[in-house]
């Protein structure tokens, strides 16, 4: 009986791993330890994995990007370039027709047929045909008239425009004799927007007799516009004024935008 409590005592102990108060709930009962999960394996070098395959992505459209980028601007250039050849050419067909029409010697037919050539070059014929009608020479002013036309005919609304402006210039860049005849050129096309400009002009040309230095400073006057010649501008304008604005004035004879 003292040999087993002797043995039972000298037996050994069981060991326990020591218990951090922290640990200990309110009652002393340890508590549980928080589950840990596992890091995933290779969870960085997925995600490096990744971002390679979206950098060789847009590495790989960015090459067809600037591949397009370059034909599209390599067509643009070659375009330009072939628009200024032409460009240059016409300036150069434009500038033998020039010549042409200011010969002096030309016939009526020449005359007419080198404006008509012009007339091709759209508006930017109207400030050689507006010139040229102030040439002295029936031939050539016959040939800016047909010019004119026809290039009204083309461009309606720029060919008016550019009348009226001739029609409201008193910077004496024009003549009288040309300023009539952009407002005649104006009836013919139906410009009815220039009806105003072409009644301000009648009038100045009214006032020239009563305000010779108002009439001088706006318009060249060479030659001189004198008496008989005026009468012959006012019906001319008058006329203009008529065809563009048939109602009938309420006195007769002047056109009605000027009661």
């Amino acid at each position: 009986m003292e040999e087993m409590n002797t043995s039972s005592a000298n037996a050994p102990e069981d060991k326990q791993a020591p218990v951090d108060s922290s640990s200990k709930n309110v009652h002393g009962v340890v508590a549980p330890e928080p589950h840990r999960g596992t890091k995933r394996q290779g969870g960085r070098r997925g995600g490096w994995s990744v971002v390679k395959k979206i950098t060789s992505l847009f590495t790989a459209l960015s090459g067809v990007l600037i591949a397009v980028l370059v034909y599209q601007l390599k067509d643009r250039v070659e375009l330009r370039l072939k628009e200024q050849e032409i460009g240059v050419t016409s300036a150069a067909d434009m500038r033998d027709l020039e010549l042409s029409a200011l010969n002096e010697n030309a016939t009526q037919q020449q005359a007419i047929s080198s404006s008509l050539a012009l007339a091709t070059f759209g508006d930017r014929a109207l400030p050689f045909l507006i010139q040229l009608s102030a040439i002295p020479n029936p031939n050539q002013e016959t040939g800016a008239r047909v010019g004119l036309r026809a290039v009204g005919v083309a461009d309606h609304d720029k060919t008016c425009s550019y009348l009226k402006r001739v029609l409201d210039t008193r910077s004496r860049l024009y003549s009288w004799e040309t300023m009539t005849l952009a407002a005649e050129i104006s009836a013919d096309l139906a410009c009815t927007e220039n009806i105003t400009s072409l009644c301000k002009f009648r009038e100045l040309v009214e006032r020239r007799t009563s305000n010779p230095t108002e009439f001088a400073r706006a318009v060249q006057n060479e030659p001189p516009l004198d008496q008989g010649m005026g009468k012959d501008v006012i019906a001319r304008l008058s006329d203009s004024a008529n065809r563009l604005n048939p109602t009938p004035a309420p006195h007769g004879g002047d056109p009605a935008c000027l009661q």
